[in-house]
This record gives structure tokens, C-alpha cells and sequence, in this order.
């Protein structure tokens, strides 16, 4: 099983990343990816799972950032043909651009659904992957 290491920010009393806490923990434990991720979603922020010492492809880090209840999650990884891959979640809603965290992104990658984000978190933990139906 690989081991993973966990960076993060929350934003600061005055709702910016410049003025926020930040982070990191190595061998982080799925207890610790889930207390952490739950501080995110609930102040808005950053949070990324990276792979520690990674197969030659495969998952790089999974990503979130979050802002008022909306996030967008990210999967960075190596195809077989040794590119790299940005895999992202695409079931939001149609509409215009979203701001998260002074990013400006498109509705249909915003996730409010805490539980698959938190899937997401869990099935890179224990699989070393994420499922193409939550991250294409």
C-alpha cells in the first residue's frame, strides 16, 4: 500500500488563502484525511492527498478547493503512454463560470456533494485510484 502526505490551507478570518493556516502531514492516516477535509469544507480552502513514491503511472494527488460550499476536485496522474493527466469531477450543474477562491471555473466541474468528495478521499486512500464515474 503507498503511503500519502497531506498539504492543506483553510482561509484566514478575512476569507483568503494570504491569511490562511496551512499544513502538511506525512503517512497521513484516513482519520486524519477525513478530520482535515471536514475543516475545508466547512471554512473553505485547499487540501491535496499526494502519493508518496508512485508507480511509474497512476495517480499523482488528488485536489480540492473549496469556497462557500462549492468545490472543484482534481486527480493528477500518468497515463500508460507516460502523460500526464488531469482527471476532474463533471456532474455538476449547466450554468456560467463559479468563484472559488478568486479562481473563476465552470458549473458543471463544481461539487457540493460532501459525501463523494469524501468518497473520493477514501478510494484514493484505499485503492491508490479514483473511480472514472466520480473523476473523468
Amino acid at each position: 500500500m503507498s503511503s500519502f502526505k497531506l498539504l492543506w490551507a483553510i482561509t484566514g478570518p478575512d476569507h483568503s488563502i494570504e491569511s490562511s493556516q496551512r499544513g502538511s502531514t506525512d503517512n497521513v492516516t484516513l482519520e486524519q484525511i477525513m478530520e482535515c477535509l471536514s475543516e475545508v469544507l466547512e471554512r473553505s480552502g485547499l487540501m491535496e492527498l499526494v502519493v508518496v513514491d508512485p508507480s511509474e503511472t497512476g495517480p499523482r494527488g488528488l485536489q480540492i478547493r473549496t469556497d462557500e460550499g462549492c468545490s472543484i476536485v482534481t486527480l493528477a496522474e500518468v497515463d500508460n503512454k507516460k502523460e500526464k493527466k488531469i482527471r476532474t469531477f463533471r456532474s455538476g450543474k449547466e450554468g456560467g463560470d463559479v468563484e472559488i477562491l478568486g479562481g473563476k471555473w465552470n458549473a458543471r466541474m463544481v461539487c457540493k456533494d460532501e459525501g463523494i468528495i469524501r468518497q473520493m478521499f477514501t478510494e484514493l486512500y484505499s485503492t491508490q485510484d479514483v473511480s472514472r464515474e466520480l473523476l473523468s
